[in-house]
Order: structure tokens, then sequence, then C-alpha cells
């Protein structure tokens, strides 16, 4: 099970906001596309951010003041849609396609489908080549719906905190 945070967390160490700031979705794309199966808190999908009480009662307000519910709702529709995020054997296997240390770029396939992620895990822009060429191509991102052209030789900058996932499905 993959999570960026749990009730110990939460009340220990701090909401996923306090945690990892403006990163909190980067780290939340990151737990739906690495291998495992994710796990989201309660509240995290409508943007908690108040520690819960340990062992009190503790209500959660649902009216999604940060908009998250909509993020959320596309990372759970993606992992279900698309075989290569499925968990396990019955997904595909992450390759990591990447030398750097602060972007995680990895290619997943199973069958017909495949997903090439990005995620930048740093608050300072980043610049980086892919070290497999056989990800070339052009490609829409899953949340954004801009176009990329990836190719190894080529030079890739992302923003702080910026996810891009592309994905193929058969």
């Amino acid at each position: 099970m993959t999570i960026t945070t749990n009730h110990d967390e939460n009340s220990w160490a701090g909401t996923v906001f306090e945690r990892y700031g403006e990163g909190h979705q980067a780290f939340a794309t990151f737990i739906f596309t690495a291998y495992g199966f994710p796990m989201i808190y309660s509240g995290q999908e409508v943007g908690l951010d108040k520690r819960l009480l340990f062992f009190e009662k503790d209500t959660i307000q649902w009216d999604d003041p940060n908009k998250l519910t909509p993020f959320y709702k596309e990372l759970v529709q993606m992992k279900k849609d698309n075989e290569a995020l499925w968990n396990g054997g019955y997904g595909g296997t992450p390759k990591r396609i990447n030398n750097d240390e602060w972007i995680y770029a990895f290619s997943r396939k199973k069958g017909g489908n495949q997903v090439i992620g990005l995620i930048n895990m740093s608050d300072a822009e980043q610049t980086f080549n892919l070290t497999d060429a056989s990800v070339a191509g052009t490609y829409t991102d899953r949340f954004s719906q801009a176009s990329f052209t990836l190719a190894a030789d080529q030079p890739i900058v992302m923003k702080p905190w910026q996810y891009l996932i592309f994905e193929n499905n058969n």
C-alpha cells in the first residue's frame, strides 16, 4: 500500500499541506502511478487542512475548499482504466527512464497499455534528459491536456512540483 498520509502522520507530523506544501499533488500522483495500491486517507480527497484528533471523534468538512475532489477522481479513474497502472502482477512493472535526483521518470507497460510519468519532486525548476529512447514521441498530458514531445537527446524542463502523465490505452 502506498500513502502520502494516514492517521498517525496527520495527527503527529501534520497535514499533507504542512508536510508536502505545494508538492502534495505531485506526491499523490506518484503514489497512484507507482507500483502498489494507493490509499486515500479520510478527507484527503477534499483537501483536509487540519490535524485530526488522535483518540477523539473529529469531523471532516466535506465541502472541498481546496477543490481537490476532481484531481483525486481523475487519479482513481486513471488507475482503474489503465491496465499498466493496476496493482501487483496485474499491472506493469515500473521502469526508470532517467537518472536524475529530483525527477522521477518512469514507464509502465502491460498488454497494449502504457503510462509514462514525469514527476518533479522538488520545489525548484529541474532540467533533465531521458535515458530511454524507446519512449520518444509526442504525448498529451492527462491533467493539463498539453502536448509534449519526448526524446532522449532533448533536455526537458519541469516547473517546481510539476507532474506529467502520458498514457496509451488499448
